[in-house]
């Protein structure tokens, strides 16, 4: 099937649903989001946000698999957390999942719980992202909605795995979070594709941290060859909330959007990455941090380590509005290549518009440091292990922001995995 045929199914879908009387809010937004995206197809690389990814591209071959093998659910993520959603190729799958009841949290699929998803969704979800999050709030009947009440303060994280087999040649997931007034909570995404054909995996993560509130997000995403991840992440922070995504990468075909808003006065917003690619994966970190009112901080760090022909791309924009008087926002950006053909491309921008701050940014690309190999191996190190030590303490760094030892543990490890093969 070609692309150009599945870009005009998913457009005549959504003229469908556009189409559509709408009562709901829910109903509201979908219809919205199905005439936008049915108006405007896949963005393509005329849009400077897109301009390294092409998707026209990288679905050209896109097919089906008959055998719908989507591998099995990693163990680690029913050990680490009591709740479990776990999702295939769009669609919950009860067998696969730990749903059991918890005080201060409600956790339901969205399709089962229709008004635990009206109170929730609706709201931020509308936030202008690209039409493919357009796609996703238009056409998506699954994910994972989840209510932290009011001061309630979460022991162990709560998972949501998605597993894609390649038997669609697209599916969406919509997930909403709202963490109440005082609350805590940690979150763990697990994402996992086909390695056979080529098909689109399409996710909206959207999250509203009211007050005082804390929510810790974990994105662990492992790349195949057949699945292109398109995956998008948009929080909202009330006054004094705290909000930290922490985004690891290991290949594949990827274009993860995040945006965080800090729309109340002392949020803080922490944001890092990681990024391993080899052969010939093809991974785009797009990232908006947006300062609206005074007196917010945010941190970023986004390290990219790309061998073989992959290409890594990092673009993120902070904004500081007109009245985000006494602003503080950082932003870095990290490269190593490991080979010739390799590519990092790194767009770091700031846009202020207001007078009062403290902002800066900063991009660095390159080589492992030979003199500090050199170093190494006069210390009786063997080259081998000098290099895989110089790339451990490079990817440690953004592995330590995840506050959960257990998932930090399990990341590191499949971190070394995959430095090991590069």
């Amino acid at each position: 099937m070609e692309q150009t045929r599945i870009d005009e199914s998913l457009k005549q879908v959504c003229r469908e649903i556009a189409g559509e009387e709408a009562s709901s809010n829910v109903g509201k937004v979908r219809s919205a989001s199905a005439a936008r995206f049915a108006e405007s197809g896949f963005p393509h690389r005329k849009h400077e946000a897109w301009k390294y990814t092409n998707l026209n591209a990288l679905l050209r071959d896109a097919t089906t698999d008959e055998q719908h093998d989507f591998g099995s659910v990693p163990q680690w993520c029913y050990t680490v957390s009591d709740v479990c959603l776990v999702f295939v190729d769009g669609e919950y799958r009860e067998d696969l999942s730990n749903l059991p009841e918890l005080a201060g949290v409600s956790i339901e699929n969205s399709r089962t719980s229709p008004a635990l998803v009206e109170s929730l969704k609706g709201k931020d979800a509308a936030t202008d992202l690209h039409s493919v999050a357009d796609l996703a709030l238009a056409s998506s009947e699954h994910g994972g909605v989840i209510r932290v009440t009011a001061d309630f303060d979460s022991t162990k994280p709560i998972a949501v795995v998605e597993l894609t087999s390649g038997a669609k040649v697209q599916h969406s997931l919509w997930h909403s979070m709202v963490c109440e007034a005082n609350s805590k909570a940690e979150v763990l995404y697990v994402q996992q594709g086909t390695s056979g054909t080529s098909v689109l995996a399409n996710s909206l993560l959207s999250v509203h941290v009211q007050a005082n509130a804390q929510v810790d997000v974990t994105k662990v995403q492992f790349g195949t060859s057949g699945t292109l991840h398109v995956d998008s992440t948009v929080i909202h922070q009330e006054r004094d909330s705290r909000a930290k995504l922490v985004t690891i990468t290991t290949g594949g075909k990827r274009r993860n959007n995040v945006y965080m808003g800090l729309g109340g006065e002392g949020a803080h917003s922490d944001l890092s990455g990681l990024t391993l690619g080899s052969g010939s994966a093809h991974i785009d970190n797009n990232t908006v941090v947006d300062h609206t009112v005074p007196h917010c901080t945010s941190s970023e760090l986004y390290k990219t380590v790309v061998g073989g022909k992959a290409h890594a791309v990092f673009s993120g924009k902070v904004f500081v509005r007109e009245h985000a008087q006494k602003t503080e926002a950082y932003q870095s950006n990290r490269n190593i290549l490991l080979s010739d053909d390799a590519r990092a491309t790194s767009i770091p921008q700031l846009e202020i518009f207001a007078d009062d701050v403290r902002c800066s940014h900063g991009s660095t690309t390159g080589q492992l440091d030979e003199e500090a190999i050199f170093y190494l191996r006069s210390r009786g190190l063997s080259h081998d292990k000098a290099r895989a030590l110089m790339l451990h303490s490079f990817a440690a760094e953004v592995v330590e922001h995840i506050s959960n030892e257990h998932i930090a543990e399990t990341v590191l490890q499949a971190v070394e995995q995959q430095l090991a093969t590069m």
